[in-house]
């Protein structure tokens, strides 16, 4: 069993990239300079073992190590559904701020509707216990989102009235 490793170094480990130490530390600074880390960590946090870090901080890690190897798309399945309120509206705003800078494709699994409506261009509505896709609706509102504005509430109203039509479907075969 290895120890426990500092949460800074647990995405510059050296043999998960290509090249030497050194470029191995630069490409980790910068990734966790891109995911705000390197504004929120003190040198204090950045050496804590990942288990005491805040559920937010984990994230930032995590992200940062999915970051690094410079993907074209990235699978993100549930990423914030265990942070408390505050922190999860604080990641995405995050994370619409990295996919602004650096525009890779991402696929977002939420269970969240208001969640999916303000961070995607298309929302891929699932049918239920098929795992097809029912329904493709396609996100036309301008960034930053407004949650309370009237057209963002539309789709969150026409998202739910598919699921709604799904499940009802879904009663009746059985």
């Amino acid at each position: 069993m290895y120890p426990a490793r500092i949460a800074a170094s647990s995405f510059r480990n050296t043999r998960c990239f290509p090249g030497t130490r050194c470029w191995t530390m630069w490409r980790s600074v910068r990734w966790s300079h891109i995911v705000g880390a390197r504004r929120r960590w003190t040198w204090r946090a950045s050496t804590c073992y990942p288990d005491t870090l805040s559920g937010g901080m984990k994230q930032r890690v995590g992200i940062a190590r999915a970051l690094a190897n410079q993907p074209s798309t990235l699978l993100m399945d549930e990423p914030f559904g265990a942070l408390d309120a505050l922190t999860r509206d604080s990641m995405r705003i995050e994370l619409l701020r990295i996919w602004l800078q650096l525009q890779p494709t991402v696929v977002f699994v939420t269970h969240s509707i208001p969640e999916a409506v303000y961070l995607a261009d298309q929302v891929a509505v699932m049918k239920l216990g098929e795992g097809s896709i029912s329904q493709l609706i396609t996100i036309d509102l301008p960034r930053p989102r407004d949650t309370r504005a009237q057209a963002f509430l539309d789709y969150v109203d026409t998202i739910e009235t598919c699921l709604s039509a799904d499940r009802e479907a879904a009663v009746t075969r059985e």
